[in-house]
């Protein structure tokens, strides 16, 4: 009885085990159908991310081109209206310069949009083109390990990278930008409040005119309060967009930087084990003008003091073990024979 138990258990094991093969034998024969599947669809979805990319740059280049017309617009009504206004009170033509200053205010705005949006686009394929050649190095280097030949071109990737200074002095600079922004910003917004009571403000405006002519000054100044409502509303709806582009980019700035950085750190430790140049050879003879040449150059020996700041600002610790390798090679006489002095014979 014990004996038929166990075989029919192996038998019943035995029939799981066929099973189980002939489920992962289907399951194989369908990978290949499975996986040609995914990649249609893959290929599908890159197709729609790609048509969906061309229309919102589509929808971008009109918008903007919509808001420079506009723009342009609003700027050569308000110099039509300044000299509509060149014989009439000074009420009127101060109120007319000043719509004018709006309206290319607005005009200078629209064309930093424009710029804005074209070195955001170049920021990000700047970015784009630095991770790949950063994963490109890694997968090099992990499949081929390190080489003169990979040494050569990884230095010159490393020469490729961006100027992370400069870019650094710029973001400093675009913050300057958007703490200016803001204030403006804030100025349309308060400026629109005033407005918003149109008879207050027209009273006030002509509170100092004579009462002869009070009337009539008010007439000729109030259509031009109601486009500088409309003009301040635009430059205030730009000016956010401003804001907020000048962030973005600033954004991608930032991203272009750390991955800039992490690059030159992961190229700096794996090229320091890798020949990066060639034999000396007659060629190494011909190239020694321009290196004399760099040793006598200002901007050059600026780049290292740069270099050297730089390391000072992002690395401490290694400014920290100067002292103490000096100290150490100053007494190291002193530190030899003190050990010999104490160690037993």
């Amino acid at each position: 009885g014990l004996t038929q138990a166990r075989r029919w258990a192996l038998q019943t094991g035995r029939s799981a085990l066929i099973a189980e093969g002939l489920m992962l034998a289907q399951e194989l024969a369908s990978l290949t159908v499975r996986t040609e599947l995914l990649k249609a669809k893959r290929d599908k979805s890159t197709q729609e991310l790609k048509a969906l990319s061309a229309r919102q740059q589509a929808l971008e280049a009109a918008a903007n081109e919509r808001r420079k017309a506009s723009a342009l617009q609003a700027r050569d009504e308000a110099k039509e209206a300044e000299r509509a206004a060149t014989d009439k009170d000074p009420v009127v033509q101060d109120l007319a310069r000043r719509n004018t200053a709006l309206g290319d205010e607005l005009t200078a705005l629209s064309q930093d949009l424009d710029l804005i949006d074209r070195q955001r686009k170049a920021i990000q394929t700047e970015g784009k083109r630095v991770a790949e050649d950063y994963r490109t190095a890694r997968e090099r280097l992990e499949v081929a390990g390190a080489s003169a030949a990979l040494g050569h071109i990884l230095t010159d990737k490393r020469r490729q990278l961006p100027d992370l200074p400069a870019y650094r002095k710029v973001i400093a600079k675009r913050n300057d930008k958007i703490a200016q922004a803001t204030l403006a910003e804030i100025r349309y917004r308060e400026e629109i409040r005033q407005l918003q009571d149109l008879d207050a403000y027209l009273d006030q405006a002509v509170a100092g005119i004579a009462p002869a002519d009070r009337s009539r000054v008010r007439a000729e100044i109030e259509p031009l309060v109601t486009r500088r409502l409309a003009l301040l509303d635009e430059l205030q709806t730009a000016s956010a967009t401003y804001l907020r582009g000048l962030s973005e980019l600033n954004f991608a700035t930032g991203e272009l930087l750390e991955t800039s950085e992490a690059y030159a750190d992961y190229l700096s430790e794996r090229l320091l084990w890798v020949r990066s140049v060639l034999p000396v050879d007659r060629s190494a003879v011909t190239s020694l003008g321009p290196a004399i040449a760099w040793l006598g150059s200002p901007a050059g020996w600026m780049e290292v003091v740069q270099t050297l700041a730089y390391q000072a600002t992002h690395s401490p610790l290694l400014w920290l073990l100067v002292p103490a390798l000096l100290g150490l090679a100053l007494r190291g006489q002193t530190l030899r024979r003190e050990i010999r002095a104490t160690a037993e014979p």
